[in-house]
């Protein structure tokens, strides 16, 4: 789901002792898998971890420890939806109580949560128990997909610090870290540091029986930060009617250090075409006896555009990417594009375009292309209609591919004097604007009808004209 698409969150927290003393910044990893539940739910689960001597602590004299209270409150709400908010709040326990304010000790946790397909926003809080006042939070987006449905699917990866097989029996199926039969201890700061690295993971395939010829395969591919390929490991494997668990070990000593991406991917025949499901998840890998290679600092804008997707896309994938990236540049820009004849020209503005947008030119994924990929995912599931086939081309999927996903969405459905109509608000935007759309001539096609920003289709009296039946 960034993508999310997977990925390291890094919040700064400070937690103040009882004294007058200065706080430490504490560094909270975060991390996320979603995995499938039953057939109308699935399970979101989120780890988080921290070194705990950045903290302070108060020194309980009667019993000659020291004592830490971190405090993390976790809020999940489904963003078009009314359905209840989860809001929990705990006490690590932990790192309650300690001998000794120098050990060190990495503390690692994780929390499950039930929920129904749909998108969510998840916020994070951190804060110390005995200065609420002191906190830090951060938020994001997640997208939990539906697992029951008549082809393959994965779930997403999770990298794991240690497996231990316990057995379905064993008292560790009281833990969250529990999954079949094993306790998979999670890694948040996607970090493998070692001399003798070694690559764990945790997934599952779920709906191989609806592969008709029963075989498939799965790949196991570890890529470099130029999204090149370093490792491939193909395994074949027979459907059945239970979900598959996917748990390896794969030796790094031959990598150096650097900024790696794991793929699993399930390829499989239908109807004599072929099918490929894949998840991927990025990790840093710190190996002191294999320093970062060299080899690929320096490579030309044209080789680095012959590695791109936009390279190998045919002449109407090309038209197709051309007409979405309209929406997202200037008239100057339009006018550049509307002189290119040539298709091979066109995919180099695209690269180009793209190439200028990367926010992170250390990795190799374009987190801008990505996210706007995932909303052209978003707007073709949700905002298609019998007279709009690709959702990303009604007026809703063009303000999503322009702004991105809504601060927040306001839905109103039909009265008995008003039409369906959604008011979407964007807080980046010139110091917060709106978006209204209508549903007019039709279900589910939504029609922008005002904008309070600048550059947008301005009409204060839109509900009287538009939203309004009765006059």
């Amino acid at each position: 789901m960034k993508i999310l698409y997977t990925i390291v969150f890094l919040i700064i927290v400070n937690f103040l002792s009882l004294s007058k003393a200065e706080s430490k910044p504490v560094h909270l990893f975060l991390d996320y898998s979603i995995f499938a539940l039953d057939d109308s739910s699935s399970l979101f689960e989120m780890y988080y971890s921290f070194i705990d001597t950045s903290l302070l602590y108060t020194k309980n004299l009667s019993r000659n420890t020291f004592i830490g209270e971190a405090i993390i409150n976790v809020v999940v709400k489904n963003k078009n939806k009314t359905i209840p908010v989860i809001d929990i709040l705990w006490k690590v326990e932990q790192m309650n109580s300690k001998g000794y304010i120098d050990t060190l000790s990495y503390f690692v946790g994780q929390k499950n949560f039930k929920l129904e397909f749909g998108e969510y926003t998840v916020t994070v809080r951190a804060f110390d128990q005995l200065d609420s006042n002191n906190v830090k939070e951060y938020t994001f987006t997640i997208f939990v997909p539906k697992y029951n449905v008549p082809y393959p699917q994965l779930s997403d990866i999770q990298l794991a610090s240690d497996i231990f097989q316990v057995g379905s029996s064993s008292n560790g199926n009281n833990t969250e870290f529990h999954k079949s039969g094993a306790l998979v201890v999670p890694n948040p700061s996607l970090e493998i540091i070692s001399t003798t690295p070694t690559l764990k993971f945790y997934s599952e395939v779920y709906n191989t029986n609806t592969i008709v010829k029963g075989n498939y395969t799965i790949i196991y591919k570890i890529a470099n930060s130029l999204n090149q390929d370093v490792v491939s490991i193909p395994v074949e494997k027979k459907s059945t009617n239970d979900a598959i668990v996917l748990s390896e070990e794969i030796p790094l000593e031959i990598l150096p250090s650097g900024i790696y991406y794991f793929y699993i991917q399930l390829q499989y025949s239908r109807n004599d075409s072929n099918f490929v499901v894949e998840k991927r998840k990025k990790f840093y890998l710190i190996n002191s006896e294999m320093l970062p290679s060299e080899t690929n600092e320096f490579v030309s804008e044209d080789d680095r555009f012959l590695q791109s997707e936009f390279s190998t896309l045919t002449e109407s994938e090309t038209e197709i990417e051309i007409e979405k990236i309209k929406i997202l540049i200037p008239k100057n820009q339009v006018d550049v594009l509307k002189s290119l004849t040539e298709t091979k020209a066109k995919q180099k503005f695209l690269f180009q375009y793209w190439s200028q947008m990367d926010s992170d030119l250390l990795t190799s994924v374009n987190e801008e292309l990505e996210n706007f990929k995932e909303n052209v995912r978003y707007a073709n599931k949700f905002y298609k209609n019998p007279l709009v086939k690709e959702g990303w081309r009604s007026d809703r999927g063009r303000v999503r591919l322009k702004y991105g996903t809504p601060t927040q969405i306001d839905l109103r459905v039909a009265g008995s004097d008003s039409r369906p109509h959604e008011i979407w608000f964007y807080q980046a935007y010139q110091g917060g604007v709106i978006f209204v759309f209508v549903e007019i001539g039709g279900v589910n096609r939504y029609v922008q009808v005002h904008s309070n920003h600048f550059n947008e289709l301005h009409e204060e009296n839109w509900y009287e004209r538009f939203a309004r039946l009765s006059k």
